[in-house]
């Protein structure tokens, strides 16, 4: 029989039809059939075979090792060598019983499956190829797993060698194709002194004639369609190529890994550390502690050394967590409780100070746990924060970047010094700024600092005009009527002074409702509408006439001329009860934060009543003489 039989004189020979299983005495005629040759073989037929090798391969090769490896490792005490040799003896299980059914078929089994004019012990090609590889691959895992010590470099080369070993292979049957070249010896169907044909081409034919079943016919019609189709060679020629640089840059890729890259990457584990691991194990815990807290042990070395064993996890995880600040700074960002939660058990620091630069996506310069979780609006990880005893009041030299100062007017535009509280008000997570202040033992205490002065918290929440949260600074404690240092009075003097007319509180949303809000619970809570300032440029003589006249006014003056009618209102009312001898309006002079509709037979003052203002605070003044009223003291 001619090694390579042509077209027509495969028409002519003898039809035959024949099963895997039967004996092919000849070709098939093809001559009954329109167009080229058919391959008769129905792929979809063998699905469920060829699912399951796929996946059988895939466990042996790599999802089989990966498990026992790491859970050996770290499950168990074995010695390294004993973890190899286990891993090793799970080689071969799939792809020995393959290539055992394999050689089976192709001896026993007549020439149903054997290449065309191939003999019992010629084997096919793909056979061939499959013995080389298989034996380079067994020695080199057995030889590397007898030292005490496992050669771990070696044990990572059988796959990137078979890779190269293929792929060499196909780029030299896709060169001998391409010059036309004559075979040295019987390549399948192709005997010596034959044309070469793609090594994708003689791995189908292989593949399928004895793995899949389609037997010596699958091999003529495949030689048939390849003979009579110039596509179909193409589309083989250009798969094989394809295949040939794919497996070579896999496999060369690998192996320069494997030799280039340290140990601790092409496996998981810090050998140095697995070989002390035994010796470690030996000494007391203290003295474990002592050298885990060593700065010289960097923290890839300690973590590394916990994975080793558990008895190492469970004695020195909380180093690894004390010494992993930024980590810890990344749990907080990302929100996540889970890790803030470790690291704290773990003793870390929860008022640490630690710059993260270069990374400023939050802030330019050092931070604080806590301020972290504000800026990232972590409600969460603020609770636990202030549970493990976080310091509200720690500020820091720092800048946001996630900056809100695009309106200059804002009240925290000039902060240089912030602390939890401004970041969470300057940025409008008015949720955690509740939490900060639910928390506050001394709202007064906690201050922001600009660049020439000093901010308390109840007196920026007036003026950034959340009356939630200024509600509950002075539920928490936070003094009303707490004067200013430099003059500028209480905070409803501040709030009178800032907001003096419409414009300056366009920047808020709802604005004149939150400014009557800010003021209502200001007055409710015993912030006094008549007390008198601090006089900062008469502080020698705040009594002089020129200081009356023009320094000294009171909240209520000013509000009494306020450009939003509710607040005017409220104050002109609370004017005319100092003046007014009826008894329900003199019962009620004290009465700061209730409303004259709320008060029965109170006067109905109209808006065109004129209210001696300078009475007003005359008949005040005196009531501060007698000490019912006066001034507070500056605390700063």
């Amino acid at each position: 029989m001619l090694p390579n039989p042509p077209l027509c004189l495969l028409m002519q020979m003898r039809p035959l039809f024949s099963t895997a299983a039967s004996a092919v005495a000849g070709p098939v005629d093809f001559s009954e059939l329109p167009g080229l040759p058919r391959l008769r073989y129905q792929i979809l037929e063998y699905k469920a075979k060829l699912s399951l090798i796929v996946f059988l391969l895939v466990l042996e090769s790599s999802l089989l090792p990966i498990s026992l490896y790491y859970g050996l490792v770290l499950g168990t005490t074995l010695r390294r060598g004993i973890v190899f040799a286990i891993i090793t003896s799970f080689f071969g299980i799939v792809t020995g019983i393959e290539f055992s059914l394999r050689s089976y078929k192709l001896v026993f089994k007549g020439d149903a499956y054997r290449p065309v004019g191939g003999t019992r012990w010629s084997f096919d090609y793909t056979h061939w190829t499959l013995t080389l590889g298989y034996a380079v691959m067994t020695a080199i895992l057995i030889g590397a797993s007898i030292p005490h010590d496992p050669l771990v470099r070696p044990l990572a080369m059988p796959v990137p060698l078979f890779f190269i070993q293929v792929g060499l292979q196909l780029a030299w049957s896709g060169w001998m194709d391409r010059t036309g070249r004559l075979a040295p010896f019987r390549i399948s169907s192709v005997a010596k002194g034959g044309r070469v044909r793609p090594m994708v081409f003689t791995l189908i034919e292989d593949v399928v004639a004895v793995d899949g079943g389609g037997g010596r016919e699958y091999r003529y019609a495949l030689l048939a369609r390849y003979d009579a189709s110039r596509r179909f060679r193409a589309m083989i020629e250009q798969q094989n190529w394809f295949w040939a640089v794919g497996a070579l840059i896999d496999g060369v890729g690998t192996m320069v890994v494997i030799w280039t890259v340290p140990e601790t990457v092409a496996y998981g584990v810090v050998l140095p550390l697995t070989k002390m691991a035994p010796t470690l194990a030996t000494l007391p815990p203290e003295l474990l502690m002592e050298i885990a807290e060593c700065e010289p042990l960097d923290l890839a070395s300690l973590s590394a050394l916990i994975r080793v064993e558990r008895y190492f996890y469970h004695l020195l995880w909380p180093v690894l967590y004390r010494r992993s600040p930024k980590s810890f700074f990344h749990c907080i960002r990302t929100g996540s409780v889970a890790g803030v939660s470790k690291f704290i058990a773990a003793g870390a620091d929860v008022n640490a100070k630690i710059d993260l630069y270069p990374d400023i996506q939050d802030f330019f310069g050092p931070t604080t746990p806590l301020m972290t979780a504000a800026v990232r609006n972590r409600g969460e990880v603020v609770d636990l924060l202030l549970r493990a005893g976080a310091d509200i009041a720690l500020s820091t030299p720092v800048f946001l970047s996630r900056t809100i100062l695009a309106d200059n007017i804002h009240p925290c535009a000039s902060i240089a010094e912030h602390n939890a509280f401004t970041v969470a008000l300057a940025l409008g997570y008015d949720g955690v700024a509740l939490q900060l202040a639910k928390a506050m033992a001394d709202p007064d205490s906690v201050v922001a600092a600009t660049i020439a002065d000093k901010w308390t918290a109840l007196e920026l929440a007036v003026l950034c005009l959340r009356p939630k949260i200024v509600r509950q600074l002075l539920a928490s404690g936070a003094r009303p009527n707490r004067q200013r240092p430099r003059g500028e009075g209480a905070p409803l003097h501040i709030l009178m002074a800032n907001y003096s007319s419409n414009e300056r509180v366009g920047w808020a949303p709802n604005g004149a409702a939150a400014f009557t809000s800010v003021v209502m619970a200001l007055l409710e809570y015993g912030a006094d509408p008549f007390i008198k300032r601090q006089c900062w440029a008469h502080k020698d003589d705040p009594d002089s006439e020129e200081c009356r006249k023009h320094c000294v006014v009171v909240p209520c003056t000013a509000g009494a001329c306020s450009p939003y009618p509710q607040v005017r209102k409220h104050f002109r009312d609370l004017a005319h009860r100092q003046l007014c001898p009826k008894l329900a309006c003199k019962a009620s002079r004290h009465q700061y934060a209730v409303r004259s509709e709320d008060i029965p037979g109170h006067c109905d003052v109209g808006p065109d009543e004129v209210i001696d203002m300078a009475k007003v605070e005359a008949v005040t003044g005196l009531d501060q003489a007698d000490g019912t009223r006066g001034t507070a003291q500056c605390m700063f």
